[in-house]
């Protein structure tokens, strides 16, 4: 008897111990820096592609600075604000920052909280909707575009839907529920999904830490949700031209 309950024990406190380890994983991703970049031998900022930027941050509501690189690209196009993945940063989508550039007037690209270089944890959608908020008001009353990848492609089609401002999205392999982006996570890393998944995302919860559903009614004009193999569009794929008012709420 003494010997099933300290097996009991032990059980409980393996499967407590890994609900902690899914949930940190979840809110202090590993963060994608400077020594990834250098150790891969790939861009560090844009500078290092030839491009023009300038850096500068935006403070969130709850007074997290948010660090951003602002491209400049070509003079009359809208500017995009982009939105890298979970566990990315403002340096996983270099690569394709050229291509963008080619009809964008600029490109901005922030750290979301808990990401590259900027502090706090991820809330996994519970404050960054108003984080993207807070990044369009710093940049300013003109023609902007979201584009963004996984988490943040979610993000972006979330402001989307939220605001009365029209704005266009590329989003690309947006995941179709919180569910499913946490089964496949803890499936790349060997983790079982039950009862974990549900012992964690029931922690999230009560932490006030609810993982971000992608929206259901989306604006299939401007939006525009795309697979990873899908190139860089080459224009503006919209119909009509963003105007000034059309992009401040």
């Amino acid at each position: 008897m003494g010997l099933l309950l300290l097996f009991i024990i032990a059980a409980l406190l393996l499967l407590i111990l890994s609900v902690i380890v899914v949930v940190h994983s979840a809110i202090s991703p590993a963060r994608e820096g400077l020594g990834k970049a250098l150790a891969l031998d790939l861009p560090t900022t844009p500078g290092d592609l030839g491009l023009s930027f300038e850096s500068w941050t935006c403070r969130s509501e709850d007074g997290l600075v948010l660090p951003a690189w602002d491209v400049q690209g070509a003079a009359d196009g809208p500017t995009m604000l982009w939105l890298h993945d979970h566990g990315g940063s403002r340096l996983s989508d270099l690569d394709q920052l050229a291509e963008w550039m080619s009809w964008c007037g600029r490109v901005v690209l922030v750290d979301l909280r808990g990401h590259g270089d900027a502090p706090g944890s991820s809330s996994l959608g519970a404050r960054e909707p108003g984080d993207v908020d807070r990044m369009l008001e710093c940049i300013g009353n003109e023609p902007v575009m979201l584009g963004g990848r996984g988490f943040g492609a979610v993000l972006a089609i979330d402001a989307a839907c939220r605001r009365n401002d029209d704005i266009p999205v590329w989003g690309i392999d947006p995941y179709p529920s919180s569910r499913v982006r946490f089964d496949l996570e803890m499936r790349r890393r060997g983790i079982p999904t039950w009862p974990l998944r549900h012992l964690a995302m029931f922690v999230l919860r009560i932490t006030e830490r609810r993982p971000l559903e992608p929206p259901v009614d989306v604006p299939g004009d401007r939006v525009r949700i795309v697979d990873v193999d899908e190139p860089v569009p080459r224009k503006p794929w919209w119909t009509g031209s963003l105007s000034v008012d059309e992009s401040s709420s």
